[in-house]
């Protein structure tokens, strides 16, 4: 990469609202294909939310956030009165306003609608359903713990609990998987009409169980060019079904009421680099200078609290030139790309000039479109984003 400009000269990033995450680390049993920290010892989950609220409350009361996230793991795993209580202590710690987003992540398997009642009841306003496939094949191959009529009926069960904010995940790209497949996914997600969808291509991580499938000969993942076609395909099918692709596995319905933005304001702040806050174990942290994360156990986790500190585990100050890279990587997942005039603000030099071959290039072959002030990528940049960050990263 050039040259960057000296430490000194990197300035601070726009002032903007935080937000606060909380790793749940109980799942029933593990995705084979998930390597977030997690446990199945279901009985440490009392001892872990009176260690949640603590460190919650150990963490100060800094104010300025306005969104609340329950990831994991398995969040739906806790009890809906234990979720209220974590809810209203951090409300209480950290002066949460009344219009806060405060979102929940959903395993169909784990909730019925009087959970969902309660969960509405303890202030959850916006649910985040891993429904992952509506195939039960898929599902069994992903390893889920509930079937495609059990994530049906959970978000029917949402609807009538009156979550009006409903996110479903859905993971394609799997061995052998057809655009038809894909389609008829997301024709039955949409047929919910929820306000959000996220869609992953599947991602196979060493030291996971399916690594170690695939290593053997198990099965064989698509090709490059075979998961790039489903993905433009999945991204100009929503498109037309008047989603918005903010970001390249994200996609917010067009608000018809009341202007909504539709968003996931929480997730929004990692890819703006807004500062947020993590509890929980294997939770990071970030300041906008400061990055640190929490011990990646549940049992270590516990006694520090239960003396009074803080778990991290560790912490690093980020350079210059970590800044610029994050803000390039970053800035390059979303619709709204970069924005050349802020960049050159904060970064003291001009990124397109600086890289006017690559970009230039880049132009020509449709992967990337610039107007005046911004750099973006194009539906099909967004395919192959890692080999085009890795450019000027």
């Amino acid at each position: 990469m050039a040259s960057q400009p000296p430490a000194a000269s990197l300035a601070s990033p726009p002032t903007v609202p935080g937000g606060l995450y909380i790793h749940v680390p109980f799942c029933r049993q593990k995705c084979p294909y998930c390597d977030f920290y997690s446990t199945t010892a279901l009985n440490k989950i009392p001892a872990f939310c009176e260690a949640l609220k603590t460190e919650i409350r150990l963490a100060g009361s800094d104010a300025g956030f306005d969104s609340l996230y329950f990831g994991g793991g398995t969040p739906s795993l806790l009890p809906a009165e234990k979720v209220g209580t974590i809810i209203a202590t951090a409300r209480s710690t950290f002066g949460l306003g009344p219009d806060i987003e405060i979102t929940l992540e959903v395993n169909p398997g784990t909730v019925n609608k009087a959970k969902l009642d309660a969960l509405r009841q303890a202030e959850v306003n916006r649910l985040n359903i891993g429904v992952q496939s509506f195939n039960d094949q898929s599902l069994r191959f992903l390893g889920r713990i509930h079937t495609a009529a059990q994530a049906q009926k959970v978000i029917a069960d949402a609807r009538r609990a009156g979550f009006d904010n409903i996110g479903i995940d859905i993971i394609y790209g799997l061995p052998e998987q057809s655009w038809q497949q894909v389609k008829n996914d997301l024709r039955q997600a949409l047929s919910f009409e929820p306000e959000h969808l996220a869609c992953y291509i599947l991602t196979i991580e060493e030291g996971t169980p399916l690594f170690d499938r695939r290593k053997k000969g198990l099965f064989t993942m698509l090709s490059g060019s075979q998961t790039a076609i489903l993905f433009a395909q999945t991204a100009q099918f929503l498109r037309q079904n008047s989603y918005l692709h903010y970001e390249i596995s994200n996609f917010a319905r067009k608000s018809r009421k009341n202007c909504r933005d539709l968003r996931s304001h929480h997730n929004s702040k990692y890819w703006s680099q807004a500062p947020y806050i993590g509890f929980g174990p294997a939770a990071h942290s970030f300041s906008g200078n400061t990055r640190s994360w929490n011990r990646a156990d549940l049992e270590g986790y516990l006694v520090e609290i239960a003396a009074g500190r803080m778990p991290i585990a560790g912490s690093e100050i980020l350079s210059a030139e970590q800044h610029l890279m994050e803000t390039v990587y970053l800035g390059l997942r979303t619709a709204a790309g970069i924005n050349l005039e802020t960049f050159k603000q904060r970064f003291g030099f001009n990124f397109y000039k600086r890289h006017k071959a690559n970009l230039d290039d880049l132009i020509k072959k449709g992967y990337v479109h610039k107007n005046q002030n911004r750099l973006k990528l194009t539906s099909s940049g967004m395919c192959i984003h890692q080999s085009i960050a890795a450019l000027f990263v």
